[in-house]
């Protein structure tokens, strides 16, 4: 069997903060997830962080009918690729190793918002913030895809995501998906690049990969080795 392997990158992210709640950060260049504990370069608690993403998997779901026949393929995988900023020099943003978990919620209907770190404006409508987030997500109809750990230093990191039931639904299905991500240690200071940072190779990304159905004869026989094809929806 043939892989087909196909990247996505947010249509929306953001970053919020406990400390401000009714603040929107959706224009900055990175994100954040920070624990209550957690304190940034100079030393400075800054209070939790939070991130929320969002991928529109329409286009995957395209390109895997176009290699296999429509709807005749399987997600085998989804890793998201993160790149970290061990040191940020914007005193908002925490620094340090520790642990966080990746969620899955339904509530798609958020924007990023125009908000900057050093001028962040207050949220309206359904612009991104602590306080949109805590009123409108659920904790517990959230799915956990993992807890993960950050390394503190530059560069990428890959986390493979479990393929929860809804999630894998929303994905095969080419909709609209949300992942929200928390702290799970209390000094956890992971900052990584945003969608708007410059470049489209230090962007989040989400990477897919589908393998056709199996057929009969194939569940006979047994599966061979699966080879893959990689595919990359450009951003602007």
């Amino acid at each position: 069997a043939a892989g087909v392997g196909f990247t996505l990158y947010p249509t929306d992210d953001a970053f919020v903060r406990q400390a401000e709640p009714t603040l929107n950060y959706g224009a900055a260049g990175a994100l954040a997830v920070a624990g209550p504990q957690a304190v940034n370069g100079a030393g400075q608690p800054q209070g939790r962080s939070d991130s929320a993403m969002k991928f529109d998997a329409a286009p995957a779901a395209m390109a895997f009918d176009e290699a296999f026949g429509e709807h005749r393929w399987n997600i085998i995988s989804a890793v998201l690729q993160l790149n970290e900023q061990a040191t940020p020099n914007n005193p908002v943003f925490n620094r340090g190793v520790g642990s966080f978990e990746v969620f899955w919620f339904d509530a798609d209907e958020w924007v990023e918002g125009p908000g900057r770190p050093n001028k962040p404006p207050v949220a309206t409508g359904n612009q991104m913030s602590y306080d949109w987030l805590q009123g409108h997500v659920d904790p517990a109809s959230e799915v956990s895809l993992g807890v993960f750990a950050n390394q503190g230093v530059d560069g990428p990191q890959s986390f493979t995501l479990y393929l929860a039931g809804p999630f894998l639904a929303e994905l095969e299905g080419g909709r609209v998906c949300s992942l929200h991500v928390a702290p799970a240690s209390d000094t956890i200071g992971f900052t990584f690049n945003s969608v708007n940072f410059p470049g489209e190779a230090h962007r989040p990304r989400l990477i897919l990969t589908a393998v056709p159905e199996p057929s009969a004869g194939l569940l006979l026989a047994g599966c061979m080795p699966v080879s893959y094809t990689h595919l990359t929806l450009p951003t602007n």
